[in-house]
């Protein structure tokens, strides 16, 4: 079994609904379907604290949430159902243009099977997730502040430290978090080999050449480059060499620092 872990934040976008047989109420108590269920304590932390905060005036909760009106609407229905509402897997649940360039359903099984074993999401309300892990819908973000419990990330940090610390020991990691969702681990996993992925645009201007990271469209190019690391199972940096990304992007081994503990690998357009 290849000797590597993806790490992925979650998607804003939401599929709605799943199965009503069970809730995540149950799962919880029953330890089923649930790959980290020594979390559950601090998930229901993070869910009361959540719960507790939907009492605030509207403007706050335009300010928590980041919505208004309709979408705001559905977060806190969403969020005032957490407990009892239907379950998908995370992989199904989250819908956003990193996971739709992912594109998991038209993936090759033996490649599927590669992502949901091998990709750890990180979750403001469930901190850690694998792709099959059943989850309802719901609102908030990892850099959120919650009253009586602070910034999601950093209430997550120690225990989410621990644990990857374990999961990752000696383990290839490909790194593809945002900022706010770095911030909660302390990244001390013993013998990992930890590799940062940035994407970047090559730019003349005046007889110049400028390299500028790629912000807005960072997110489908990572489900892409998800997409490959699964087919291959890529555990060498080099080999990424051999990935043409749909958009145009190439590994260039000349950017990005390296160390015998990993470093930042920068693919180039342009």
């Amino acid at each position: 079994m290849p000797n590597f872990t993806i790490l992925l934040p979650p998607s804003e976008g939401k599929a709605s609904g799943g199965d009503a047989d069970r809730t995540w109420r149950q799962i919880a108590k029953d330890g089923e379907c649930n790959a980290f269920p020594r979390l559950n304590p601090t998930r229901r932390k993070v869910i009361a604290a959540l719960r507790s905060a939907m009492r605030q005036p509207t403007p706050e909760l335009e300010k928590l949430f980041n919505v208004k009106d309709d979408n705001l609407a559905a977060a806190l229905a969403a969020n005032r159902a957490i407990l009892s509402a239907e379950l998908l897997p995370a992989i199904q649940r989250y819908t956003g243009v990193m996971f739709d360039f992912l594109d998991y359903p038209s993936m090759p099984p033996d490649d599927r099977h590669t992502f949901d074993t091998h990709a750890l999401i990180f979750s403001g309300v469930w901190g850690l997730l694998r792709p099959t892990d059943l989850i309802p819908d719901y609102k908030l973000k990892i850099d959120a502040t919650l009253p009586g419990l602070g910034r999601v990330s950093t209430f997550w940090k120690p225990q989410l430290s621990r644990l990857l610390n374990r999961v990752l020991v000696g383990q290839l990691v490909w790194d593809l978090l945002p900022g706010a969702h770095r911030t909660a681990w302390d990244g001390k996993a013993k013998s990992a080999v930890r590799w940062q992925v940035k994407f970047v645009e090559r730019v003349e201007s005046r007889g110049k050449v400028q390299y500028r990271t790629v912000n807005h469209w960072s997110k489908a190019l990572k489900g892409a480059l998800v997409r490959h690391l699964c087919a291959h199972a890529v555990t060498d940096v080099d080999a990424l060499a051999d990935f043409e990304h749909p958009l145009g992007y190439i590994y260039d081994p000349t950017m990005g620092k390296r160390s015998k503990n990993g470093g930042e690998v920068v693919f180039v357009k342009g």
